[in-house]
């Protein structure tokens, strides 16, 4: 028969007490450069996207430029087309408004 011992069991594995864990010095000139590296990708970055919005801008720009060019035009056109028959209408009027007038002047 086994006999039960009332003594707690002893851990047979031994807790390993681990040195002092090394602590990673990083050297602050690395450190800088890799800080600098970092500023220098992000300033590409934002200078790209400066360039980007200044050849949106300028297409903007030239966009309404034109857009305004072309306004310009179809209203001169509207208003010459309008005009002209305004005075073509006019200028009848005004040539039957002559001939009468001579007619009256020569017989009189």
């Amino acid at each position: 028969m086994h006999k039960k011992s009332h003594k707690p069991q002893e851990d047979n594995e031994q807790t390993e007490i681990s040195p002092v864990e090394e602590v990673e010095t990083v050297d602050p000139l690395t450190e800088l450069k890799g800080q600098l590296a970092a500023k220098e990708i992000e300033a590409a970055a934002n200078w790209d996207k400066y360039l980007r919005e200044r050849a949106d801008l300028e297409n903007y720009r030239k966009r309404t430029q034109r857009e305004k060019e072309e306004l310009i035009n179809t209203a001169t056109r509207h208003l010459c087309w309008r005009y002209s028959r305004q005075w073509i209408i006019w200028s009848g009027r005004l040539n039957t408004w002559t001939r009468k007038v001579r007619t009256r002047s020569l017989s009189v």
